[in-house]
């Protein structure tokens, strides 16, 4: 029955009529979202303004768009086809759409993309295809649209038998995450040259060969995290010279070796975390003067070579968490990293920190050292550290703090040293940070802070210890 609010007719779950109302005044967007329809008539929109501009039928039961069904919206931009049930493309199904800008086709049950399955929409700029069940995609699939920018094709069960996105020579973002792609090669991007952003995480790729994306100068974000990536050839990231972030996380890699990473000089985010990493070689990040970001944490790594660092002198952000550098850091680990504002060495098993370790962090802001087995600090451990004005010790082994431990951090606001055993306390511990604002020494066996040290730390806002 008619549905004046909504402005349709569906019976039966046909949708079958729009009332439009004058052009002037009438429907620019027919949004009929969620509302059972299973089929749409082939003659809805031959009355429809030439205003029309966004057609919305997401959340309904279409299984499928009969041919010439959109033939007169030839000024719609926007078309929203996402939950629904359609299992087929192609042929003149988008006919008449030729000033179409976005096609939404998401979460449906297509299986295949035929040659020239958009062949009525040359001006589309983006499309999404994911959550399909897409495992066919023939080689002239997306033949004529040469200015498609946007193109999402994850959650498929796609593969590559030969270059399917030749054609797409103004592509901005692909992503082809969530797919059985175990293996591409220098032609699979190889006409991508304006491309930006390329995503393959939770893809079945277990090598990254030399070249394959050599063409893509332009890329700015390359994901390939979640996957089984356990081999990088040694140019596999030849011609990235733009690319700016680099996602390598939750693969097998086992080791970063030398110059690996040398053809990313823009690089500024590097993430290889939750990896098997063990070994880093001296040089594994040489050219990498741009970088800012690094992070290592939830690896195997045991040592760290002296001056590993050294070519990173923009780094701002280190992580090196849940690692095994018991004994692995020395004063000559973190030469080079004069602009680094952050480091994170928790949860590696350390039990000492010794003089002079951060000697070379002039440039450091806040330091956590929490969840190791430290019992012991020596004189001179945070030397020349006076930007410092965070530091972690929580969860550690302390049962005192020596005198002096804090000398160097000029700038110390907030310490925390919660959950520890420290059962005494006194005022020479904390000579050089007298003004220290936050104070958590939760969870040790005190249960007020001694008078000598409370009149030395006269700045303190906030203190926690039961």
């Amino acid at each position: 029955m008619a549905d004046d609010a909504q402005e349709v007719d569906i019976h039966d779950g046909i949708l079958s009529r729009v009332f439009w109302g004058n052009e002037d005044k009438g429907i620019r967007e027919l949004r009929v979202e969620n509302r059972d329809v299973s089929e749409v008539d082939v003659n809805l929109f031959e009355n429809a303004p030439s205003n029309v501009d966004c057609i919305d039928l997401r959340g309904n039961n279409i299984e499928e768009i009969k041919d010439g069904t959109f033939r007169k919206l030839c000024n719609t931009s926007k078309l929203l086809l996402s939950r629904n049930k359609i299992f087929r493309i192609g042929g003149k199904n988008f006919e008449g759409l030729r000033n179409l800008r976005e096609l939404r086709l998401s979460r449906n049950r297509i299986e295949e993309i035929p040659a020239d399955a958009f062949g009525e929409v040359p001006f589309l700029v983006s499309l999404n295809l994911s959550y399909n069940d897409i495992s066919a995609v023939d080689v002239d699939a997306f033949k004529g649209l040469g200015r498609l920018e946007h193109l999402d094709l994850s959650n498929n069960n796609i593969t590559f038998n030969e270059p399917i996105f030749d054609d797409l020579d103004h592509l901005k973002s692909l992503v082809l995450s969530c797919n059985v792609i175990s293996d591409i090669s220098t032609k699979t991007f190889y006409n991508l040259q304006r491309l930006r952003e390329l995503d393959l995480h939770l893809i079945r790729i277990t090598e990254l060969r030399d070249g394959v994306f050599k063409n893509l100068s332009s890329l700015n974000k390359l994901t390939l995290s979640w996957g089984k990536l356990y081999a990088i050839h040694p140019d596999a990231f030849e011609g990235l010279v733009n690319l700016e972030t680099l996602e390598l996380n939750r693969n097998q890699l086992t080791c970063v070796p030398d110059g690996i990473f040398r053809h990313l000089i823009s690089l500024k985010k590097l993430v290889l975390s939750y990896n098997d990493i063990t070994d880093v070689e001296t040089n594994a990040f040489e050219s990498l003067t741009n970088l800012k970001d690094l992070n290592l944490s939830r690896n195997q790594i045991a040592r760290l070579p002296d001056e590993v660092f050294k070519k990173t002198t923009s780094l701002t952000h280190l992580n090196l968490s849940w690692n095994q550098l018991s004994n692995g850091l020395t004063n000559r680990t973190f030469v080079g990293l004069v602009d680094l504002v952050e480091l994170d060495i928790s949860r590696n098993g350390i039990h000492l920190l010794q003089k002079d370790l951060f000697s070379e962090l002039k440039s450091l802001a806040k330091l956590i050292v929490s969840n190791n087995l430290i019992a012991d600090i020596e004189p001179g451990a945070f030397n020349k550290l006076k930007n410092v004005v965070e530091l972690k010790l929580n969860w550690n082994y302390l049962v005192a703090i020596p005198e002096g431990a804090f000398e160097g951090l000029d700038s110390l606001v907030t310490l925390n040293i919660s959950y520890n055993k420290i059962s005494d306390l006194d005022a020479a511990s904390f000579k050089g940070v007298e003004n220290l604002k936050n104070l958590d020494l939760y969870k040790n066996k005190l249960e007020m802070l001694p008078d000598d040290v409370s009149r030395l730390l006269k700045s303190i806002e906030k203190l926690k210890i039961t």
